[in-house]
């Protein structure tokens, strides 16, 4: 029934048990516990969204198709874009990027001209580090709770798996950073069963040798 009513969303789906071992020592009611108090029925973690695949100032910017992906972003070009975006909607950006860039500078409110500054000061010739500074699990940001506005955590899908799996106990004692973590860092993790079932799609997908999908590419 759930595949039937995503379908007109998105149309690709795959099943990743996890292994056996792994299973046995899951802890369900842990998990759903945490899902329940911090996390249903907030909104999805726009303002954070960015910033986990970013985690160096030149290396994982995504590359474009119109040569055969050989021209990648930089941080230059996303730096004029989040300016330009911050002109023509200053809502927009600011849950998109820019509470997440002040959040970095430990300051609240500035907009994109005055983070570039206030970054520049202090780190002088190297702006671009600012997006690759770690985003840190308990940073909160202003979203809804069922429809009530509130401050909270920020979580796309692939930091609300990681959640569910620390929760769980998946991850023993290791100190693991959820909102860091993309699509690639979740389903290329050994705890999980090979080889994996798509129950649906528009084309195949192959987890068993992840690789990072480039922008536009199937």
């Amino acid at each position: 029934e759930f595949l039937k009513e995503d379908a007109g969303w998105y149309n690709n789906a795959v099943l990743v048990p996890l292994k056996e071992e792994e299973r046995a020592k899951f802890d369900n009611d842990a998990a759903w516990q945490k899902f329940v108090e911090d996390f249903d029925g907030n909104d999805y973690g726009y303002n954070n969204l960015v910033f986990s695949a970013i985690d160096s100032m030149d290396g994982n910017y995504p590359c474009l198709p119109m040569d055969n992906y050989q021209t990648c972003l930089s941080w230059e070009f996303v730096e004029v874009g989040c300016g330009l975006l911050d002109r023509i909607s200053p809502e927009m950006a600011d849950v998109l990027f820019l509470q997440g860039y002040n959040h970095r500078l430990g300051t609240s409110g500035l907009n994109m001209t005055e983070i570039v500054k206030a970054t520049d000061s202090l780190y002088p010739g190297f702006s671009g580090i600012l997006p690759a500074l770690p985003e840190q699990d308990q940073w909160e940001y202003p979203t809804h709770h069922d429809g009530q506005p509130i401050r909270g955590p920020a979580r796309v899908c692939s930091a609300l798996v990681c959640e569910m799996l620390r929760a769980g106990g998946i991850f023993g004692n290791h100190d693991v950073s959820c909102t860091e973590f993309t699509p690639w860092d979740i389903y290329s993790m050994d705890v999980f069963t090979s080889p994996t079932y798509q129950l649906k799609g528009d084309y195949a997908i192959d987890l068993t040798k992840p690789e990072p999908l480039r922008l536009g590419q199937k």
